[in-house]
């Protein structure tokens, strides 16, 4: 029964992350980087006036890797990995379309509890990252809240973004 039930499971979470309506989703690169992608945790399509673009959401439990594929209506993907050992608590939190482009929210920490929204725009055909807001506390003292928001004069192009540059 248990074998029954889990092959249901597999069969509809697959079926959910190929499939939107009447159209298919690009194909999944699975392969980037030698990773070993068991689990694709959300899928977020994006519709702007020049094309349609999605934004995948991948776990590699193995590695505590998470990657994020961003793909075009053209099959055009580029990735960006986020390896969370080194944080306590880490968890890819958000990922939410947003007029200029979307978002994607992180929270870690154990006694100082972070908590990070990178706000992506969409120009010149590509996505950049063009603020960070931060809020972060100490959980002994959870009064003490602190926020920033960090806006990039420069903004930073997807294909160069390194999150862990970000957390640290």
């Amino acid at each position: 029964m248990r074998k029954c039930i889990l092959c249901l499971l597999i069969i509809t979470s697959l079926q959910g992350c190929f499939e939107r309506g009447d159209k298919e989703l690009p194909q999944i690169d699975k392969v980037k980087k030698g990773y070993n992608v068991i689990d694709t945790v959300r899928v977020l399509k994006l519709e702007n006036p020049k094309s349609e673009y999605t934004v995948i959401d991948m776990r590699d439990s193995n590695s505590r890797t998470r990657l994020l594929q961003l793909a075009d209506e053209y099959g055009n993907k580029s990735s960006i990995s986020i390896n969370y050992k080194d944080y306590s608590g880490f968890s890819l939190d958000e990922l939410k379309e947003t007029p200029e482009g979307f978002l994607v929210s992180i929270e870690y920490g154990s006694i100082i509890y972070n908590s990070k929204r990178f706000y992506f725009t969409f120009n010149d055909n590509t996505f950049y990252l063009q603020k960070i807001h931060s809020s972060w506390f100490d959980k002994h003292q959870p009064n003490d809240f602190f926020e920033r928001d960090s806006i990039f004069k420069t903004p930073v192009k997807w294909s160069s973004v390194s999150f862990e540059d970000f957390i640290r």
